[in-house]
């Protein structure tokens, strides 16, 4: 238990979800768009109002594969009536490895960016 979060209490109850960023990402027979809509299928049909998914994009940097992380980025499209919250989240180290350029790429195409640093 970390953060006093009881995840396989969570998972049991069906609150929670954890999917591999392999599967979620590189899995040529799986796309993002599909696990996210699962996730927000299964949400409303257990009656909650919606789901919030918090992927980790360090496997990008892992296969050292920047320009799939950036591509994969900007391909996501908010859909009107959506009922999903996505976290694109990144080391600081990761996503200092990113040019400018890349990161105003990437940025501009969120509705919000929220940095947050250690102190």
């Amino acid at each position: 238990m970390e953060l006093d979060i009881r995840a396989k209490e969570q998972i049991e109850r069906g609150s929670l979800e954890i999917i591999d960023s392999q599967h979620a990402f590189f899995d040529p027979a799986q796309k993002f768009s599909k696990v996210v809509e699962a996730a927000e299928t299964e949400a409303v049909r257990t009656g909650k109002s919606g789901a919030i998914v918090i992927a980790d994009m360090g496997s990008f940097f892992h296969r050292q594969d920047i320009m799939g992380l950036i591509s994969h980025e900007c391909g996501i499209t908010p859909t009107e009536g959506s009922k999903t919250t996505i976290f694109c989240c990144y080391h600081v180290r990761d996503f200092g490895k990113l040019t400018k350029e890349q990161e105003a790429k990437m940025c501009e195409n969120h509705y919000r960016n929220l940095f947050v640093c250690e102190v």
